[in-house]
């Protein structure tokens, strides 16, 4: 029994110094180094296949009795940093994720050691007032209400203007939650008798949204989960320049009027993930309030543009929207996991309000009340940090510098013979394929040389990350209503992204390619 206990003792003192022990400055040190070494390099990810990845990491079974830090720390270094994927580097020209400010490396440090739960005042406090602050910010930026409205909402326990959620999709379903409820509020609490019952009550036996066919895959996920069903996605083409068709639109809510056909909500585009396009958003709100459908407008992307005045003309009528969801991890620059949904009404979130007798209680300031999620952390500190930071100017500045990049790109791969521009950048995301030799000149394709080329610039693409110098992602773009193809994928944000890196990434791709032939 005393070897037992004494075993017991080791083990229980061997944890309980990393909490009695509040700072680790081995630890802390060691990390730092890792961080210099990762930022040091502009290389996108080592050569190590996935395949080999799965076999490095078949080992499951939890350590009896915890590691040491430094064994730790070479098992991340050796396995795990070196082949992730360098997203912060200059040549990572693919997708909607970037370098950070370097100020955002610390306030991590403070987060996590404040280790706050917003999701109530009594685990968070100041931050629970910071975050309305915050959310009133962009609230501000995007609607531009009197000064007097934000001091009146904040100084009450009213719903929030929005909220910050863990992710963009997060951020779409409570605007669609709020959505479906709000159109059919006039009949029954939605949240209290179902959805179903209060449409059928309201004289509806179906319901639907209504979106361009490049609205982000997160509205159908939404639809699953609020109970409409991802089939009730009615999607409108979009035209030559990527927008919703607004013919086909006025159609479709003319339709649904005739057959009795209820509509939770009519879906803008403001930045496709797949190709950049912003839908006309001014003539989209008409629409909705010409047939009194709630207007909801997914600007994870672009929604940053508000304040560019260069190009903020994207975004007119944006501020009659009912909501808007911002991905904060986008055009932001905050870390991942963090989304931000705008309700243009501090009302609106009543429309998705919970309450516990033990925590977020009736007229309590907290802000858990609203929305799906419970704990969360003080994503908050990140948001304001970036807007008190960089400032309104600061971030005009990055986006316009971002898509002045990306215009100069468009314009190399269009002055060359090898490489087909598909979609002209509206802002800083576009679509180009490369054309092997034997297919140059002879456009317009066949479906067979489309054939062709589409596995081209598939082996292509996935060469290139496999060598891991330099990246761009892939996409299948509807060129017209009868012919898809196979687009290499441009998202500059990078602010240190030049029109160099942008040419080092074509060359790497010509030397490929003329391996591949």
């Amino acid at each position: 029994m005393s070897n037992v206990s004494t075993l017991e003792e080791i083990y229980t003192d061997f944890s309980m110094r990393y909490f009695e022990d509040k700072t680790n400055g081995i630890f802390s040190d060691s990390v730092e180094k890792l961080i210099h070494e990762f930022l040091a390099t502009d290389r996108i990810t080592s050569e190590l296949s996935n395949d080999d990845l799965n076999d490095v990491f078949s080992q499951v079974s939890i350590p009896e009795q915890g590691v040491s830090e430094s064994e730790y720390l070479q098992g991340m270094t050796e396995n795990v940093i070196g082949h992730t994927i360098n997203t912060g580097s200059p040549y990572f020209i693919g997708h909607m994720t970037s370098l950070l400010p370097n100020f955002m490396r610390p306030m991590a440090k403070l987060v996590a050691t404040m280790n706050q739960n917003v999701v109530k005042v009594e685990t968070s406090k100041s931050l629970t007032f910071y975050e309305k602050q915050s959310l009133a910010m962009l609230h501000k930026a995007v609607y531009n209400q009197r000064d007097e409205y934000y001091q009146d909402v904040l100084a009450s326990h009213t719903s929030p203007l929005g909220l910050i959620t863990s992710g963009g999709t997060l951020a779409n379903i409570a605007a669609l939650q709020c959505a479906r409820n709000q159109s059919l509020s006039t009949f029954a609490d939605v949240e209290e008798e179902g959805f179903f019952a209060v449409l059928n009550k309201a004289g509806f036996t179906e319901s639907v949204v209504i979106g361009s066919s490049l609205a982000h895959y997160s509205i159908e996920k939404s639809l699953g989960l609020l109970g409409l069903g991802k089939k009730s996605l009615l999607s409108i083409p979009v035209d030559k320049h990527q927008k919703i068709d607004l013919v086909k639109l006025r159609e479709t809510l003319v339709d649904c009027a005739n057959k009795r056909i209820h509509i939770s909500a009519l879906v803008g585009v403001a930045g496709s993930t797949e190709c950049g396009s912003f839908d006309p958003l001014a003539e989209m709100a008409d629409l909705a309030e010409e047939f009194g459908v709630y207007f909801h407008v997914d600007a994870a992307w672009g929604g940053p543009l508000v304040f560019s005045d260069e190009h903020r003309s994207l975004l007119d009528g944006i501020d009659r929207a009912d909501s808007v969801t911002i991905d904060g991890h986008k055009q932001l620059y905050l870390p991942m996991g963090i989304g931000i949904v705008l309700f243009k009404s501090h009302e609106t979130g009543k429309l998705i309000t919970n309450e516990a007798n033990y925590i977020i209680r009736a007229a309590s300031p907290d802000l858990g009340r609203i929305g799906v999620e419970g704990s969360r952390p003080a994503n908050v500190c990140y948001l304001q940090a970036a807007l008190c930071l960089i400032g309104k100017k600061g971030y005009a500045h990055l986006l316009d510098k971002s898509i002045s990049t990306t215009q100069q790109m468009a314009n190399e791969i269009l002055s060359s013979l090898d490489f087909e521009l598909l979609n002209k950048p509206q802002a800083n995301i576009f679509l180009y394929r490369f054309i092997p030799e034997k297919y140059r000149g002879l456009a317009p394709y066949s479906l067979e040389d489309n054939q062709a080329i589409d596995r081209f610039n598939i082996q292509l693409q996935e060469q290139q990350l496999s060598q891991g110098m330099t990246f761009v992602s892939r996409t299948t773009f509807k060129v017209n209503s009868e012919l898809s193809v196979v687009g290499l994928r441009v998202v500059i944000a990078n602010p240190l992204t030049t029109i160099d890196h942008c040419r080092a990434v074509l060359e790497d791709q010509r030397s490929i390619a003329e391996n591949l032939e």
